[in-house]
């Protein structure tokens, strides 16, 4: 070892060639650079002075200033292979064991591959993890039972890492939260391997906060980008992806849940149904400036809103491909839809909207079914009995622009109508016009 700069030794023993005469005199200095090949055991203080003076080791590193003394600060690092990183990682967490309100931690994760194996990393109350980017450092794991490799828990936040499940026989998950609320921030979640994957689950009272969160779930029989059960998620600039299922591929559901979702995009793909977004079970999401979009499936669904009353505004939901395709399907319950555009495409059977039993109210909504090789309905209602209110709205369809039936009453307002209007049911429609601008009666015909 090489020390450079102005060395003082206290009661050092510094070879035999250099000693401190004990007896009241000055210990030694060395004004001159000092280079040492062997073993250097020092007993007392050692000092070094000047300005960009230090250590300078074998490998040519040169330290100048101290290293920092963390009180409840915890680094981890690579230590070896994937797996023992993951064991070192685990051991960290388990030793913090006072965090509190007033003894908060972050546990700061260098960049390396730390594989917890089929153990999930269970955050703590008061301990947030930070890794050192979401593309460098990475939790990985095989764990089961929609348990995820990360478990989340309140008065926490995890960020800037990425978390795999690459593998389990039932219900493969990268982070769950049962019940707890933390902060999820600049985190990629990938799930996979299992017959469901779910790249976030939520279930029994969870409301966390998602931000910046890219969600990925593939393959197996389902899989969910996002899942939520009985849960109330609030998710602001999130990407949720469901890919490669044989059955369903779903980028967000919720089940009996209340989810914010604000400037996100939600999307499924392939498999025998596509969903962009699924509120069902008396679901009641709160939906603002989010792309949702399906394709690929045997049916495509942007949105789809079962027995529940979800609010989605600013938004735009798209179904294509396969043999039936919806920008949005409703069933019961009183969606409000305001400022909403919904597309269908390029199926054998289009739909921009199709309702069956619930009671919409719609402002500012327009709806499309275009490129349907078998038909194109703009707004399609199926079965009732419902209330469908609709102002200052644009219907689009060349099999029909509204198709009804008699068990639904339409209130209309200013509303558009291009293509043919079924005229079952109870009409109640005012200053609306067809596709070629001319007045419609109060029966939309």
């Amino acid at each position: 070892m090489k020390l450079i700069g102005f060395i003082s030794l206290f009661a050092a023993s510094f070879a035999a060639s250099f000693s401190n005469p004990g007896n009241g005199t000055p210990p030694l200095a060395l004004a001159a650079e000092v280079e040492w090949s062997g073993d250097l055991e020092i007993t007392g203080d050692l000092k070094l002075t000047g300005a960009g003076k230090g250590l300078v080791f074998p490998d040519a590193s040169r330290q100048t200033t101290a290293p920092p003394n963390y009180a409840r600060i915890i680094i981890v690092s690579p230590v070896g292979t994937a797996v023992q990183n993951g064991a070192s990682l685990l051991a960290k967490r388990a030793a913090i064991i006072d965090a509190s309100t007033t003894k908060p931690y972050l546990i700061k994760i260098e960049p390396g591959i730390y594989d917890v194996g089929t153990t999930s990393f269970v955050m703590g109350q008061y301990i947030d993890i930070e890794g050192s980017e979401i593309e460098s450092t990475t939790i990985a794991g095989t764990v089961e039972n929609s348990v995820g490799v990360i478990v989340g828990a309140s008065n926490s936040e995890i960020r800037m890492l990425n978390v795999e499940n690459t593998g389990s026989s039932n219900w493969s998950t990268a982070i769950s939260c049962s019940g707890t609320s933390p902060q999820i921030t600049s985190v990629r979640a990938f799930a996979t391997g299992a017959t469901t994957n779910s790249a976030i689950y939520n279930s029994n009272g969870a409301s966390p906060v998602l931000t910046g969160v890219e969600a990925t779930a593939s393959g197996g029989t389902n899989s969910y980008g996002i899942y939520s059960d009985l849960s109330t998620p609030t998710m602001l600039r999130v990407q949720s992806m469901a890919q490669n299922a044989t059955d369903m591929n779903c980028g967000i559901r919720n089940e009996r849940s209340s989810s914010i979702l604000t400037l996100s995009d939600a999307k499924g793909q392939g498999g025998t149904t596509a969903i962009g977004i699924w509120d069902n079970n008396n679901s009641s999401s709160k939906i603002v400036q989010v792309t949702a979009a399906a394709a690929g499936g045997s049916t495509s669904i942007g949105i789809k809103s079962s027995s529940s009353s979800p609010s989605i505004s600013h938004t735009i939901a798209t179904g294509s491909g396969g043999s039936y395709s919806y920008g949005i399907l409703m069933g019961d319950g009183t969606p409000v839809l305001r400022n909403v555009i919904a597309r269908s495409s390029s199926s054998a059977h289009c739909t921009g909207i199709q309702n069956s039993g619930a009671s919409p109210v719609m402002t500012n909504v327009t709806a499309t079914a275009s490129d349907g090789t078998t038909s194109n309905y703009g707004l399609h209602n199926v079965t009732g009995p419902g209330v469908i209110t609709a102002d200052r709205c644009s219907f689009t369809g060349n099999t029909r622009s509204v198709s009804n039936v008699v068990a639904f009453t339409f209130n209309m307002g200013a509303t558009k109508l291009e293509g043919p209007v079924d005229s079952p049911g109870t009409w109640l429609c005012a200053n609306c016009y067809n596709g070629s601008g001319a007045a419609l009666n109060a029966s939309c015909q």
